[in-house]
């Protein structure tokens, strides 16, 4: 839990995206809190609270995952709000005021990613943002990935997406891919 926030009495850093809250004093002895709510990764768009004793002239950066498919786009009370990004990271600066809400959206796509620790060049996952796919089903439809999944192509073309985040082969209904975490134990993937 020490590495989802990081903070001095000017700056306050989301590092990780999970429904958490982090409280912390500013510069001036106030108490704030900002706490995190969402079904990330689920879905793309985390909800942020802040609750400040008063309000404070602060900045909240967000960190850039590496994986984003698109602009990332915030809002502060359902207003759009523009930004600047620094070293990896999607600075908001302004007066913050107990209870303004934050809606910042991570867009997600499918996409290959090259395996680096594999001694076979031709090793790749099949990831949407931040979440590792595996494939669920039986042994000849596995077999069949790099046919019905050829790396030369773009992934989203060749998967559609079903509920929550679990995508199915075009080519082969049989080849189902699902969140890795999402497997039970003797599960077959």
């Amino acid at each position: 839990l020490k590495s989802i926030y990081f903070h001095d009495t000017k700056n306050l850093y989301v590092n990780l995206y999970t429904n958490s809250s982090v409280n912390f004093t500013n510069a001036n002895g106030n108490q704030i809190t900002l706490s995190q709510s969402s079904s990330f990764p689920e879905e793309d768009t985390i909800m942020f609270t802040v609750d400040a004793s008063a309000s404070e002239d602060f900045s909240i950066n967000f960190r850039k995952p590496d994986w984003i498919a698109g602009n990332v786009s915030m809002k502060v009370n359902g207003t759009a709000v523009s930004y600047t990004e620094k070293d990896g990271w999607i600075v908001v600066n302004r007066t913050w005021t107990s209870g303004d809400k934050v809606a910042l959206t991570l867009p997600m796509n499918l996409y290959y990613s090259k395996l680096e620790e594999s001694p076979n060049d031709g090793v790749y996952a099949v990831k949407y943002g931040p979440v590792a796919l595996a494939c669920k089903g039986d042994a000849t439809s596995i077999a069949n990935l790099k046919t019905v999944l050829p790396i030369t192509s773009d992934v989203n073309s060749l998967l559609t997406k079903g509920t929550g985040l679990t995508f199915t082969a075009k080519a082969n209904a049989n080849i189902v891919m699902k969140p890795y975490y999402s497997y039970g134990d003797m599960e077959r993937y």
